[in-house]
C-alpha cells in the first residue's frame, strides 16, 4: 500500500513537473504539439537539411531569386543561404526538386526558412507555408491574451476552430509520392 501511494504522489510531482516546464516554453512547437496538431504534422516542420547535397552549385541567378523570396518574407538583408540539397518532403508536390535553407533578418529577429525550387523557381512550398500560417495563427492567438488587447481577445473556441480549419489546408502527399519521397531520402534533416 505504501509503495502505491508512493508511486502515485511519485506520478502526480512529475505530471506537475511537466507541466509547469511547458507552460514557460510559449514557443510555436510547443503549443502546436500539445493543441491541435495531429501527430503526423509534427515531424514535417522544415529545418536545415545538409545531405544529400546537389551536384551543381549554387548560381547567381539562384542567390537573387533566393534572396527576393526572402526579402518578400522578412525585409531585412539575408545573412545566411546553406548549401542546395536535392529531393523534397513530398508536400512540395511532383515538380520541387531541390532545397535550401536561408537565414533573414528583419529587425532584431533572425528567422530561417526552408525554400523549395519548384518548376525551376525559388519559392516558400506548401509544407513551409503552412508552417508560417500555423505560426502567425498562434502569434495572433498569444497577442490578442495580453492584458493590453483584451477588447480584441480572441477566444479559445474561436481559435481552435481557425487552427482546425488551418489544420484541414495541410499539404497532402498522394501514397505514390510518399514512398518515392522515402526512398530518395528527402526526409533527412541530421
Amino acid at each position: 500500500m505504501r509503495q502505491v501511494l508512493v508511486l502515485v504522489i511519485g506520478a502526480a510531482l512529475a505530471l506537475a513537473a511537466l507541466s509547469t516546464s511547458v507552460a514557460r516554453d510559449k514557443t510555436p512547437r510547443a503549443l502546436d504539439t500539445l493543441l491541435f496538431l495531429p501527430s503526423p504534422y509534427r515531424d514535417t516542420r522544415p529545418v536545415r537539411r545538409d545531405v544529400p547535397l546537389r551536384e551543381q552549385n549554387i548560381s547567381d541567378f539562384e542567390v537573387e531569386q533566393i534572396e527576393a523570396a526572402m526579402i518578400a518574407l522578412y525585409p531585412g538583408s539575408i545573412v545566411y543561404i546553406s548549401a542546395i540539397t536535392t529531393g523534397c518532403p513530398c508536400e512540395d508536390g511532383p515538380n520541387c526538386t531541390d532545397l535550401v535553407w536561408s537565414v533573414a533578418t528583419s529587425g532584431d529577429n533572425s528567422r530561417g526558412i526552408a525554400l523549395s525550387n519548384i518548376d525551376g523557381k525559388w519559392q516558400v512550398g506548401p509544407l513551409q507555408q503552412w508552417w508560417l500560417d500555423n505560426d502567425r495563427l498562434w502569434a495572433a492567438f498569444r497577442s490578442s491574451r495580453t492584458r493590453e488587447n483584451r477588447p480584441g481577445m480572441i477566444s479559445f473556441n474561436e481559435h481552435r476552430e481557425r487552427i482546425m480549419q488551418h489544420n484541414g489546408r495541410f499539404p497532402v502527399c498522394s501514397e505514390t509520392m510518399r514512398r518515392e519521397d522515402i526512398r530518395l531520402g528527402a526526409r533527412h534533416t541530421d
